[in-house]
């Protein structure tokens, strides 16, 4: 998924915009929340996206317009965003743009020319509003692949904790039977409890064998 976040913001920068970043919804705290940006800002303090949590609600200004609303938008320089924007976008023009995937808001965008303070222009916003839906797009592709290999993951241990339950552990039980008897047999049939002993030593060595494969295979 990082990789897919990181192809997307270079992209933005590639075609002629200074910064970009982005970040997530968070449904549950409403917020916007877990940001991550493009190379432009790889010098900005980790506890400081860490830390930039965006209400979804009217304190949120246009950024949380922008989920609300499912639109993009245009910000001009407004200092009562200072207290919800990064340092480095405070006082700069910038747009903020939904991803959207299904109709669901995923999180958004903001574009930002932050060293030359140009406004980004009108006429790109159809093109940035095609990204940021292409990154939608990508992030719940993502988010669906991990979520399958969980499920195989979960699936394959099920199966295993069946085998283990089925065969090995059918195994070790009957070797502790079997050990019991030897012990109480010992004095008077030494040979044959030599011999029970001796298969007894094959069958846990092949059900250690066993544990070993097993545990290599999670």
């Amino acid at each position: 998924l990082n990789e897919i976040l990181d192809i997307v913001l270079s992209g933005i920068t590639e075609i002629g915009f200074e910064g970009a970043m982005l970040g997530f919804c968070d449904e549950e705290n409403k917020v916007i929340s877990n940001w991550i940006v493009s190379s432009a800002y790889r010098n900005v303090p980790v506890r400081e996206l860490k830390d930039l949590a965006i209400p979804i609600s009217e304190e949120g200004g246009p950024v949380a317009e922008s989920v609300i609303n499912k639109r993009p938008y245009l910000v001009s320089p407004d200092s009562k965003l200072e207290k919800i924007l990064p340092r480095y976008l405070r006082n700069k023009p910038f747009a903020v743009l939904p991803m959207t995937f299904k109709g669901c808001i995923v999180g958004v965008i903001l574009v930002d020319n932050h060293l030359s303070r140009k406004p980004i222009p009108e006429k790109d916003i159809p093109v940035l509003k095609s990204i940021a839906n292409q990154a939608a797009v990508a992030i719940e592709n993502a988010k669906l692949m991990v979520k399958n290999q969980m499920l195989v993951i979960a699936e394959e241990r099920s199966r295993i904790a069946r085998e283990i339950h089925d065969g090995l552990a059918q195994s070790l039980f009957s070797i502790a039977l079997n050990l019991q008897a030897c012990v109480k047999k010992m004095g008077d049939d030494p040979m044959g409890t030599r011999e029970k002993l001796s298969q007894l030593q094959e069958l846990a060595s092949n059900s250690l064998k066993e544990l070993r494969q097993y545990i290599y295979n999670l």
